[in-house]
């Protein structure tokens, strides 16, 4: 018997007050363009979309901090957090991150979902969408804007992915794993959950999807969209 889907107001996305972005290898990305990614975006393509398996990396540098980022894909995480949150993220696929020139373990895992168990967490009032011609992945466009997510698109799961890449987390659960103590550079940022979509875009789950995507034009940025400090959990 499945378990209810959970209530939440809010979910809490995981980010870094280190910023960290780390080059692919070289080689690393050569082969990964060969075999798995996109045409025409960073991320993987139709044939691995219709199939997720774990993706492998190698980078240039070590990464820093409890979350950090490889270009566009995967992103990668401490192994320290990512023991801690693996019995709540069942449907992640965990890969190696390796530093290229060296023998010894980066610290580090890639992690990501297939697109099917991803959630859009960007249905704030000012975000907007395009797809990729070459993957078909409906993205958010616009950077700035706030986002929200839409309650339908969650279940019983505690911990949940975007198709970005970003994780987001119960906010009890965040608070029952001490996460900020235990790693004092994670934000953890408030993400709002919303009844329906606040964009005007229709999108797949939506009421009146009909397969087509068509993408309301973007708006110009306003006040009060972009996230603040305030925003962020002590």
């Amino acid at each position: 018997m499945s378990r209810p889907a959970q209530r939440y107001t809010h979910l809490l996305q995981l980010s870094s007050s280190k910023d960290c972005v780390v080059e692919h290898d070289a080689r690393w990305m050569a082969l990964y363009e060969r075999s798995t990614k996109c045409p025409d975006c960073a991320w993987p393509g139709r044939e691995w979309m219709e199939s997720p398996t774990r993706v492998d990396c190698d980078v240039a540098v070590v990464p820093r901090g409890s979350i950090a980022h490889a270009g566009a894909f995967p992103d990668l995480v401490s192994v320290a957090l990512w023991e801690v949150l693996e019995p709540y993220f069942a449907d992640c696929l965990p890969g190696e991150c390796r530093v290229a020139s060296s023998s010894s373990a980066s610290g580090y895992m890639t992690w990501c979902t297939a697109p099917a168990n991803a959630i859009n967490a960007h249905r704030g009032p000012n975000c907007r969408h395009k797809m990729c011609s070459g993957c078909g992945r409906i993205k958010n466009m616009m950077a700035w804007a706030r986002g929200a997510i839409v309650e339908r698109s969650l279940d019983h799961r505690r911990v949940y992915q975007d198709l970005s890449g970003w994780v987001y987390i119960d906010p009890i659960l965040a608070k029952d794993l001490d996460l900020k103590s235990r790693f004092p550079d994670l934000k953890l940022i408030r993400y709002d959950v919303i009844p329906e979509p606040l964009d005007g875009d229709v999108l797949p789950g939506d009421p009146g999807w009909d397969g087509v995507f068509r993408p309301n034009p973007p708006r110009p940025q306003a006040r009060g969209t972009k996230f603040r400090a305030s925003d962020w959990t002590a």
